[in-house]
């Protein structure tokens, strides 16, 4: 086993900002534990709020779930009848979502665009079976990429803008793009199912096994329930300063409700062909070893013994990783997080070369020629700022 592989069961799982920490994980073992640890972790959790502060997101997130697993076990304290509230508001907000996203369905389904539910309506439809459980601040709708020109052409009919032009770079580069508004209302466009897979490959695996969903009065896909649990692990695991927890019920509710139906051969086939089996190791024991998630021993001993290539460690060093971004190379690490072509087959040098075109549009440059100058300016300022901070004068940016 890898040193990496080892440190899954150390340092990884111990870093603040990409597993949940102790709020956090009191709160999901209260709603999805079985009844004694439910309870006793509840107690605890509650007995440490203070209703006058902020609550954590990811917890604020998570509330109507542990209503509903309180409501079921019939405990009542003072406490509840505030969560009821935020269960109430989250039904009231999902429902007020999916009003506002039903137009750009109906004139996706009417253009002939095929069209594929991913995340939040899925989840909650198919696996929570109840959208107050899963709250979601958009909907997220995938169309092919050959054909993504057509949808970006309706959203705009209908008053939307994108976050960002969706032009070439965007479309190679990106997977999605959010739009908005007047309203507010938010929407977010995919042309490619996964983050991290900027290419047809992962696609097509997703389109060829999609299932039949029924969505605000539309027949429209949504992935299986092995697609669906892959891309619930890939896309949640990664690093951030408010680490995506949101991910691990998902999971978990998927496996509740088609542990039976879950294709572990591909799982691990798609995680080794697609180097992210150290991603798939990593969530799925953490659901096994915290979670009692029905992970069969042989799936997590085999992406557990699986090779990682140079491409994997690198993006294993980059996304699960904090990224100091005023460090030297910091731009660089945190480039690399987001570089989504990494895991293209081919050649080092292919991908090395696709890193200097994402380089090009990762930092707004005019050209690849651009580069050495831009990191070249910082390296200066770098040492600029550590030259006067031995000097004892303030950083006079």
């Amino acid at each position: 086993m890898t040193s990496i592989r080892k440190a899954a069961t150390g340092d990884i799982r111990s870093r603040p900002g990409l597993f949940p920490n102790l709020e956090q994980q009191l709160v999901l073992r209260a709603a999805l534990g079985d009844k004694d640890e439910a309870l006793a972790a509840y107690a605890q959790w509650a007995a440490g709020v203070d209703l006058t502060a902020e609550f954590d997101r990811e917890v604020f997130r998570l509330l109507p779930l542990l209503y509903e697993r309180l409501r079921v076990l019939e405990h009542r304290d003072a406490l509840t009848g505030r969560l009821k509230g935020v269960y109430r508001l989250a039904w009231a907000k999902s429902h007020r979502l999916f009003e506002v996203t039903r137009p750009i369905l109906e004139r996706f389904v009417s253009a002939g665009l095929p069209v594929m539910a991913l995340k939040g309506a899925p989840l909650g439809l198919l696996y929570y079976g109840n959208v107050a459980l899963r709250p979601m601040s958009d909907v997220d709708l995938v169309v092919p990429a050959a054909r993504v020109d057509v949808a970006v052409g309706i959203l705009q009919d209908l008053g939307y803008r994108p976050w960002k032009q969706v032009d070439t770079d965007l479309k190679r580069f990106r997977h999605a793009v959010g739009f908005y508004a007047p309203g507010p209302r938010e929407f977010d466009l995919h042309w490619h199912v996964l983050f991290d897979f900027c290419d047809d490959g992962p696609d097509q695996e997703f389109w060829q096994t999609a299932q039949a969903f029924r969505f605000l009065d539309q027949d429209i896909l949504t992935p299986d329930s092995t697609r669906m649990l892959v891309h619930t692990i890939i896309h949640g695991l990664r690093w951030n300063v408010e680490p995506p927890i949101r991910w691990i019920p998902d999971s978990i509710m998927i496996l509740r409700q088609s542990a039976t139906d879950i294709d572990w051969e591909w799982v691990i086939d798609f995680g080794v062909r697609r180097r992210a089996s150290f991603r798939l190791y990593l969530g799925l024991s953490h659901l096994a070893e915290h979670y009692a998630a029905p992970i069969p021993a042989h799936v997590l001993e085999r992406l557990g013994r699986a090779r990682l290539s140079l491409i994997e460690r690198i993006e294993c060093r980059s996304a699960l990783r904090p990224i100091h971004y005023e460090s030297l190379f910091g731009p660089v690490w945190e480039a690399l997080a987001d570089f989504p072509v990494a895991r293209e087959s081919g050649s080092k040098l292919r991908v090395a070369g696709a890193f200097l075109h994402f380089l090009r549009f990762h930092w707004s440059l005019d050209g690849r020629r651009n580069i050495p100058g831009w990191l070249g300016r910082r390296i200066v300022r770098r040492a600029s700022r550590g030259a006067r901070a031995l000097m004892g004068r303030p950083d006079q940016r």
